[in-house]
């Protein structure tokens, strides 16, 4: 890992840190920076407010000009935004989530600590992956009280699926790195299909998110000295709808009984969207 300005063995420093790379990440089903919350100890996310806290220290607000509390870099740019944790693991090499002030080494806005995404450096090959995931629940000793009811209704979990755990999962990539003269130029992309899952151990229709695929393309240009990189994105191309996958058990689409620990709330990727990002390094 790298949180600290250079290579170290994780279990050498003396540093609150969780890394998450790219096969843990697709082994415990973490594609949204909610769910990196869920897996750090003392981390939290306001989804409405786009703002990371780090043990209760943050800024939670989303005025324009108003900084967060704890610091997200990307490759070693910083941005305001925390969507960068949120990239599929097909680019990311791994997450290092720093818990505690960290402005010695990254400056302001680490108060409350700092988000470290590293990208997966580029290769000359093509790589593909199958996953299958059995998780109905075969035994149960005991029912369970349906929040999404009016009424008390006792209902048996045998038979059902755990939530957010999607049977058949497909994905290819590449990322490849064109010579050139002046300069390096990276190109990526990415396809990733996952079968329809629930929102809610209790397995009700309402709590069924569709099953989606995406595709992502990514071109990165990088000076000769390094201070200005160029990215050209491609997300969800061809794609004219969009993913709306806010499901719970409600179906209300908002913080209910559905986001108990009986389910969550999906988020929504919006339709093919393109643009180009500019980074400067001081």
């Amino acid at each position: 890992m790298t949180a600290q300005r250079r290579e170290e063995d994780l279990n050498d420093i003396a540093v609150a840190v969780t890394v998450l790379d790219d096969e843990k990440r697709d082994r415990m089903g973490i594609r949204t920076i909610e769910d990196f919350a869920n897996f750090t100890p003392g981390m939290n996310f306001s989804t409405s407010l786009d703002r990371i806290s780090i043990r209760g220290v943050g800024r939670l607000t989303n005025i324009i000009g108003s900084d967060p509390g704890v610091a997200t870099y990307n490759d070693g740019f910083y941005t305001a935004s925390s969507a960068e944790a949120s990239k599929t693991p097909m680019f990311v090499e791994r997450v290092e989530i720093l818990r505690g002030p960290q402005g010695t080494l990254y400056g302001r806005n680490s108060v409350g600590g700092a988000m470290d995404v590293v990208s997966k450096r580029p290769t000359q090959e093509f790589n593909a992956t199958y996953s299958w995931l059995d998780t109905e629940i075969t035994e149960t000793d005991r029912t369970f009280n349906d929040p999404a009811t009016s009424a008390p209704t006792l209902v048996d979990l045998k038979g059902n699926r755990l939530p957010r755990t999607s049977e058949n999962q497909f994905a290819l990539s590449t990322l490849i790195d064109v010579p050139m003269e002046e300069g390096s130029l990276f190109l990526a992309g990415s396809y990733v299909y996952r079968d329809s899952f629930y929102s809610s151990i209790f397995n009700t229709p309402i709590s069924e998110s569709p099953s989606f695929d995406r595709v992502v393309f990514r071109a990165t240009y990088i000076v000769p000295d390094g201070n200005v990189t160029v990215i050209a994105f491609m997300r969800n191309a061809f794609d004219e709808l969009g993913y709306d996958g806010v499901a719970n058990s409600t179906g209300s689409g908002s913080t209910g009984s559905g986001s108990t620990g009986f389910g969550r709330i999906e988020s929504y990727t919006t339709p093919g969207t393109y643009g180009v990002e500019v980074q400067l390094k001081f």
